[in-house]
């Protein structure tokens, strides 16, 4: 029989995270796989949980974003090939060492670039060329197979497309629904698959994180949230920096 304990740390931890991502547009998987890094879980298969719930997140947050923009889907195209590279990538990279303290560094690192990025929000001052977008979705692809986090080099690129930041959101949703198409079938057709322990779990959690999300998106609508985005991507810096400094620190009390 299932034990339900197991899965009430995905129930607070992902729809938590699934709110801030409703009003920010990105930035749910930096939260998931921090906190759970710090838990010492199995941080593969919190990926595939928080992949499952992701994806049916990122259909909503699409269509509750396409109601305000129209999304110009040539835009997604270049990214979404480099996505379709580097997440395979990503996930053996995952699949292989994720067990390992130094998976556990480089997963800080990437927390830390992440927290950074969003709490100084940076723009390419010229518009990037498209072809571009191909590099910027590997690098993110890999990012996001390994450790759910590929927000930030996709928005990155993205942002120098548009003339107004606010139609970011439904381009970058419209990216992230292929990419977790990808990574859902790269992860079926891996060793790992999807378990019934895995699955249940997602069931369970999607529900929550569904409403969260949505109150999270009505909520950016009608209230300025910089600087409780600031609070949120500083102390998530702040636990990237125990994470690397922890990860390598194990590394060489074990060698």
């Amino acid at each position: 029989m299932y034990d339900f304990r197991k899965i009430l740390p995905f129930l607070i931890v992902i729809p938590l995270a699934a709110t801030v991502r409703g009003f920010a547009g990105l930035g749910s998987g930096i939260i998931t796989m921090t906190t759970f890094s710090l838990l010492d879980a199995n941080l593969e298969r919190v990926s595939v949980v928080l992949n499952i719930v992701f994806t049916v997140n990122t259909v909503i947050l699409l269509y509750l974003s396409s109601r305000r923009t129209k999304i110009v889907w040539r835009r997604v195209l270049f990214v979404s090939v480099g996505t379709t590279i580097g997440i395979p990538a990503g996930y053996q990279f995952i699949l292989r060492y994720h067990q390992l303290p130094l998976f556990k560094f480089f997963l800080g690192i990437i927390i830390i670039f992440g927290s950074v990025y969003f709490f100084f929000p940076f723009r390419f001052r010229r518009k990037i060329h498209p072809s571009f977008g191909i590099l910027f979705g590997a690098i993110s692809g890999f990012i996001a197979g390994a450790f759910m986090s590929g927000g930030p080099p996709l928005s990155l690129y993205l942002y120098s497309q548009m003339d107004d930041p606010r139609d970011m959101k439904g381009v970058l949703q419209a990216t992230f629904i292929i990419s977790s198409i990808v990574r859902l079938v790269t992860v079926g057709v891996g060793k790992e698959g999807f378990t019934a322990d895995v699955l249940l779990t997602a069931l369970v959690v999607m529900l929550p994180a569904a409403v969260l999300l949505y109150i999270g998106h009505r909520v950016s609508e009608n209230l300025d949230m910089k600087l409780f985005r600031k609070l949120i991507y500083g102390l998530l810096g702040c636990f990237g920096v125990v994470i690397a400094v922890n990860g390598i620190a194990t590394y060489f009390s074990g060698s």
